[in-house]
């Protein structure tokens, strides 16, 4: 059957918007401007905003997973730690029906090394599994064991805790665990630090 002209041409002046806009959220993630690319992905593609480009045929068009990718550029290429932002996107993900896979996960580990959250990184590796069935792969252990690597935590804490979850192989705890020993400061370095000021 004939389509109609007038809504072909209007769908593919919405299709050339939508791709200007994905255009635009590329540059702004590749900026590390984490507000225009969440403000951009808001208003023009994600389903909620109602906005022509986040809709095909009348209904909501699914997001797809490459861009929320393009948005945990963004959090990366920052410069600031925008953690927040980071779980922002997963639960924006997650809400709309999509499944992450291990790159997203690994994107938002990422975002925990730079304030050492490696009991949330944890957390989120535990989750991947059991919420998901995704398997961390060797990055994703890379980044744990790098969130691990300069907190205040004491080694035997870091070791226990991560072994606690039961799907790390012990090696990689014990390894995780005495990363950050010759990062640390001593409690009596701190003490004499502490005196001497």
């Amino acid at each position: 059957h004939m389509q109609n002209p007038k809504r072909a041409a209007e769908r593919d002046d919405i299709d050339k918007q939508r791709s200007a806009r994905l255009v635009q959220l590329r540059l702004a993630s590749a900026q590390g401007n984490f507000p225009l690319a969440w403000s951009i992905f808001r208003k023009y593609l994600d389903p909620a905003s109602g906005a022509p480009t986040a809709r095909r045929g009348g209904k909501p068009r699914p997001v797809p997973v490459s861009v929320y990718k393009i948005l945990l550029v963004a959090v990366k290429n920052a410069g600031k730690i925008y953690f927040e932002e980071a779980e922002r996107i997963l639960q924006h993900l997650v809400a709309s029906g999509t499944k992450p896979d291990v790159s997203i996960y690994n994107a938002i580990l990422g975002a925990c090394v730079p304030e050492s959250r490696w009991r949330k990184a944890l957390l989120l590796v535990v989750e991947m599994q059991e919420k998901y069935n995704l398997v961390p792969n060797a990055y994703s252990l890379e980044i744990l064991s790098d969130c691990c690597k300069h907190t205040l935590e004491e080694p035997g804490v870091i070791y226990d805790t991560l072994r606690s979850v039961g799907c790390l192989p012990q090696d990689f705890c014990y390894n995780a665990s005495l990363c950050n020993a010759g990062n640390r400061l001593s409690s009596q370095v701190i003490a004499e630090a502490v005196h001497d000021a």
